[in-house]
């Protein structure tokens, strides 16, 4: 059944001000970051570039500032989630090294305690 709609009434006044064009930039329909541009900002953060120094350096790649296509925030969300990835491969990788050294040394115990999340809280 498809719907059918009928426009009754334009009302073409706004109750609230437009955006200025200096601010259009951060609405999100108009922020998109490529994939490209994803692991350019990934690079700098294995490196430890600040989020400011990279967003100096984009800026200028892309011609200024307004043509970015994101935010401070958008970057800095970007390097936190590969923070946040990078320390769950760490617990991986010292889970695994535990298993190793209990096939090899019988005697060896450890004990791991997680929170709620199911993220690592103690080692033992």
């Amino acid at each position: 059944m498809s719907e059918v709609w009928i426009v009754k009434n334009i009302v073409l006044e706004h109750n609230h001000s437009l955006t200025t064009p200096s601010k259009v930039r951060f609405l999100p329909i108009n922020r998109s970051i490529s994939s490209t541009s994803i692991l350019l900002f990934q690079s700098f953060s294995e490196v430890n570039v600040p989020v400011s120094q990279q967003i100096i350096y984009f800026s200028a790649q892309v011609g200024e500032i307004e043509h970015m296509g994101c935010t401070q925030l958008d970057i800095s969300n970007i390097c936190r989630d590969d923070r946040v990835d990078l320390k769950n491969y760490d617990v991986d990788l010292l889970v695994e090294e535990f298993e190793m050294n209990k096939s090899v040394q019988p005697d060896f115990i450890y004990s791991i305690v997680k929170d709620s999340n199911g993220r690592l809280k103690h080692v033992f």
